[in-house]
């Protein structure tokens, strides 16, 4: 929506879309104040929703990572897919502070089909579990990491690209889920425990880079778990990074999931430039 609106801003074609007409200042109505009047019930409503949202809001710690150390254009001389890289370092971040591995969900732009909108690329995959043991196991050799580290790398960018394609399995299952619930009953595979594990994002995370936006965020989706929105530009890395104060577990920081993720990138540049 950014970009449509900038190019008819500028009265540029891009992607098939043909610009609005500009219009001229002197041609525009003036605005006009719209009153509301609101009955006392809806005001009394409002009033709820507004307290329940500033503690939603008072409950959610975010914080800011600005990486300035490299960017995108940097991560491609390295022969590794920068949104790969990031993703790889959230895992490692993610080990390294929980000592855990989760459902990790990364939305995938599918605007190439009739209707589509987003699919799920599971970014938790086999080859990022073996680089992240490999990474926090001080007797694995540094040659071994590196090899580790690109092939989980090139798995990402594999899990992404059929995610593009239609390839994804969320969005399917979501709909076989619902269709059978609306049928009368669920097939043992919904019952099946695996099933809302594997499905309960405790890494939601999100890589929207457009020249259009500094920053990118949004609040994790379980209440133990974060929400990592990024933009990747060809310098530098910005990235939100959020969780719940009222975590049950009361182990999740975004602080310091914000220095373990920059640490995580720091040491994988590294191992990519030896």
């Amino acid at each position: 929506m950014l970009r449509e609106v900038w190019h008819d801003a500028q009265g540029v074609t891009a992607n098939g879309c043909t610009p609005l007409p500009t219009l001229k200042a002197k041609a525009l109505t003036p605005a006009k104040q719209v009153i509301f009047n609101v009955p006392a019930s809806v005001a009394a409503g409002i009033q709820v929703a507004a307290k329940e949202f500033r503690a939603f809001c008072d409950n959610t710690q975010t914080k800011v990572l600005d990486f300035q150390d490299f960017g995108g254009n940097q991560i491609k001389s390295m022969k590794v897919s920068p949104d790969a890289m990031v993703q790889l370092a959230i895992q490692l971040a993610q080990y390294r502070l929980h000592k855990n591995f989760v459902a990790t969900y990364e939305s995938c732009a599918v605007g190439k089909f009739f209707h589509g909108r987003t699919e799920t690329i599971r970014s938790n995959t086999n080859e990022s579990k073996a680089f992240v043991l490999a990474m926090t196991n001080d007797a694995t050799p540094a040659a071994e990491k590196k090899e580790k580290l690109n092939k989980a790398a090139a798995r990402q960018s594999e899990v992404a690209k059929a995610c593009s394609v239609g390839m994804g399995v969320d969005r399917h299952l979501r709909a076989m889920k619902e269709l059978a619930a609306a049928s009368g009953g669920l097939p043992e595979f919904f019952k099946d425990p695996i099933y809302p594990l594997t499905s309960t994002w405790r890494l939601s995370t999100s890589n929207v880079t457009t020249v259009h936006n500094r920053l990118f965020c949004f609040g994790p989706v379980c209440m133990d778990g974060y929400g990592l929105g990024y933009v990747i530009m060809p310098s530098y890395i910005s990235m939100n990074i959020t969780c719940f104060r009222n975590d049950p577990t009361k182990t999740h920081d975004s602080e310091k999931m914000a220095v373990a993720v920059a640490s995580a990138l720091k040491e994988m540049a590294a191992l990519l430039s030896s």
